[in-house]
């Protein structure tokens, strides 16, 4: 789960804790990369449920690479898209007209054409529904479900289906 706050920053929210590999921040720089979002613009959450974290594998090794990974990248996607249906709906065409890199979402061949992702998070809070996790997928875990209601309405939310 992660949101894309009206600072422009990414919260990657792991249901994964840190258990000294450091694996909470590796799984989490996938959304990052799949979002080409500068490390440094983002913030991973982890460690408390009284975080509102998302439900995840167990940790133990290499299946807290492949699930929390694969959750990432899927959640990113869902974000990925989700910019770009804003950039769309606010800057005409499609979503598939608009790329997304830097922490800005812009028209293909014109970077200069665009949103920040701080301009994208606050029009996802004007827009609400499923772009600011008022409006989840149905086959989310209770847990996560529970977690994204308490988180809803901080920015662009995405989220994965389990």
């Amino acid at each position: 789960m992660m949101i894309i706050q009206p600072d422009g920053k990414l919260h990657i929210y792991q249901g994964v804790g840190n258990i000294g590999t450091l694996s909470v921040f590796d799984t989490a720089r996938v959304a990052a990369e799949h979002l080409d979002m500068p490390w440094d613009q983002c913030e991973v959450i982890w460690g408390s449920t009284l975080k509102h974290l998302p439900w995840s594998s167990r940790q133990g090794g290499s299946q807290t690479i492949h699930a929390n990974s694969r959750a990432n990248l899927a959640a990113a996607m869902d974000m990925k898209l989700k910019l770009q249906e804003i950039a769309a709906k606010d800057l005409g065409g499609r979503p598939e007209d608009y790329d997304v890199s830097n922490g800005r979402v812009f028209r293909k061949g014109n970077s200069g054409s665009g949103l920040s992702f701080a301009q994208a998070a606050k029009r996802a809070l004007e827009l609400g529904g499923k772009y600011d996790g008022h409006e989840l997928p149905k086959d989310l875990s209770v847990i996560t479900k529970e977690s994204a209601a308490k988180l809803a309405g901080l920015g662009l939310m995405g989220v994965v289906s389990r």
